[in-house]
């Protein structure tokens, strides 16, 4: 087997791996000059994070799979990510250079019952 038809066969191989893992949408909408604070004890904690930009607190909590309710303060590039969902523990209040994001719309499958991919492998 050459060089070539190993790397194809890796490549193939992690295609397939990276087609059966499990795929996440969600929405996020963005409440301008708006915080969520938890006010009840069944809150959990929230994950502190320093975030350049409001973009960046957005793909945090797009890429933790807890994330139901986000904040960034641009005052001091904190973003915020909560597990909760903000209707059912917290309150939305006005503040100035704050966003909320909250997540609407959570889906998710796993695409491991689509069709394996096959990769035909000539010699030249």
């Amino acid at each position: 087997m050459s060089n070539t038809q190993v790397l194809i066969l890796l490549l193939g191989f992690i295609i397939d791996q990276a087609i059966s893992q499990n795929i996440r949408s969600l929405y996020l909408t963005q409440l301008v000059n708006t915080q969520y604070e938890c006010n009840s004890s069944n809150c959990s904690l929230s994950i502190l994070i320093s975030s350049s930009d409001l973009v960046s607190c957005r793909i945090a909590c797009l890429s933790n799979e807890q994330c139901q309710t986000a904040t960034f303060n641009r005052n001091n590039n904190q973003c915020n990510i909560f597990a909760d969902i903000a209707s059912q523990y917290g309150t939305l209040s006005s503040h100035f250079n704050v966003t909320t994001m909250i997540a609407n719309n959570r889906t998710q499958f796993s695409a491991s019952k689509s069709k394996p991919l096959y990769f035909n492998i000539d010699r030249y």
